[in-house]
């Protein structure tokens, strides 16, 4: 998939499959297609169980305050169907 139709499939911001130095950092798995970049599914689902998993592990739990409008990535990866 491309990482438009990732980032709408799963609700997280396009920036984290477009930009290079966020998807290493976060240790996204991503195919690189010539110039293009693509996405599996199930592999970027297994890597947000992943990485919700290992926040769990560490103690960080993901809480929102009633008023904020903005979604932190943490909150994002936790409302995910996984």
């Amino acid at each position: 998939m491309a990482p438009r139709e990732i980032s709408f499939a799963t609700g997280l911001p396009l920036y984290i499959f477009t930009q290079k130095q966020t998807r290493d950092a976060l240790g996204i798995p991503y195919r690189r297609v010539q110039k293009f970049i693509r996405l599996d599914r199930a592999e970027v689902m297994a890597w947000a169980q992943r990485w919700l998993q290992n926040t769990k592990d560490l103690g960080i739990e993901v809480t929102t305050a009633p008023g904020d409008q903005y979604r932190t990535l943490q909150q994002a990866l936790a409302s995910l169907p996984v």
